[in-house]
């Protein structure tokens, strides 16, 4: 029996209604899935420059990211950690057209490292947020550095190699008769100072007064604080000045005191130093939690409350009390003969 054309056509209508939305919603999902992945941005590169450097060198941390135009990349803030390094400065994000809608953005990172050996700069978690308002993030891989030491290896800190003896040239006038001729006008001169002034005073002169001995390294870092303990902390650059004036004190204290170079060793050497010499554990530690306190206001832009600032100052006055040296035998029988 043959169907007529008219019935058969309407019979596949529905079919072919289904079928063409089934391709528009397939095109859709596949334009909208290719829309999502050309947004995503990508991490071109990540590099540290130098990957090895001494302590206290200025190490630049670059990351470059390709993304669409109006994709906004948020850069870590400035307490981000760095893990055993302290950020300098963050420069602002810097951009550059690259073609075909694709931007370049830059973030670039100054770091310094206080301390040696195998170190890592961890992974940085970048957020992003596309022109939809969508939002996610990139993560950086981590980067090996090496810190070596300001003392090369094999060197004491200590050996100072003096200057090499001048050299005597031949020929002129013989050295001895110079020096003849200038000790004896030195005497005649002298002779001639004592004789005008008995004739003018016509008396005897005092013994002359001998200056008084220099002050002591304790003496010294006692004075600096109680300099510091004068300053106005309100400002952020106020609060920098602050620390730096403690480390700085106390670093040349313990040079002084102890006679090893403080300013040339990191944190953990000045430690390892003032245990090698005898130096009690618990004054060590003072020393190594203050320092680490100091870097991290100066180089980390860490802002400690008054109250930590004002504990901070007494810890420096303690470290000198427990390290000084003791009084001298007579007077400690002095103080206990007193009531």
């Amino acid at each position: 029996m043959r169907v007529p054309a008219i019935q058969l056509g309407a019979r596949c209508r529905p079919y072919r209604l289904a079928a063409t939305a089934l391709a528009a919603l397939l095109a859709a999902v596949l334009s909208s899935t290719a829309a999502s992945q050309a947004q995503q941005p990508v991490l071109a590169n990540a590099r540290l420059e130098p990957s090895r450097a001494t302590v206290g060198d200025r190490i630049t941390l670059t990351v470059a990211i390709h993304h669409e135009a109006g994709t906004t990349i948020e850069a870590p803030e400035t307490g981000a950690g760095f893990g055993a390094l302290a950020l300098v400065e963050a420069a602002p994000p810097e951009t550059q057209p690259l073609g075909d809608g694709l931007v370049e953005t830059r973030l670039a990172f100054v770091l310094a490292a206080f301390q040696t050996g195998d170190l890592t700069v961890p992974a940085l978690t970048i957020d992003y947020r596309d022109a939809q308002g969508r939002e996610g993030s990139l993560a950086t891989p981590a980067l090996p550095l090496f810190i070596e030491s300001v003392i090369p290896p094999g060197q004491d800190a200590e050996d100072i190699r003096d200057l090499k003896p001048q050299a005597v040239l031949s020929g002129g006038t013989p050295a001895w008769v110079w020096a003849t001729l200038v000790t004896t006008g030195f005497i005649i001169v002298t002779l001639l100072t004592f004789g005008l002034m008995g004739y003018a005073l016509r008396e005897t002169e005092p013994p002359p007064v001998s200056p008084p001995p220099p002050p002591l390294p304790h003496e010294v870092a006692r004075t600096e604080l109680d300099r510091l303990s004068s300053l106005n902390l309100g400002q952020a650059e106020e609060v920098r000045q602050y620390y730096q004036g403690l480390a700085s004190c106390l670093r040349r204290y313990l040079s002084e005191r102890f006679g090893f170079p403080a300013f040339a060793m990191t944190t953990h050497e000045l430690e390892q130093r003032m245990t090698d010499l005898g130096v009690e554990t618990w004054p060590a530690r003072l020393v190594s939690g203050l320092l680490q306190e100091c870097d991290a206001v100066q180089f980390a832009q860490y802002l400690p409350a008054p109250e930590r600032a004002q504990a901070d100052l007494t810890t420096a006055y303690e470290i000198v009390e427990l390290t000084q040296p003791s009084a001298a035998p007579d007077e400690e029988m002095k103080a206990q003969a007193e009531p």
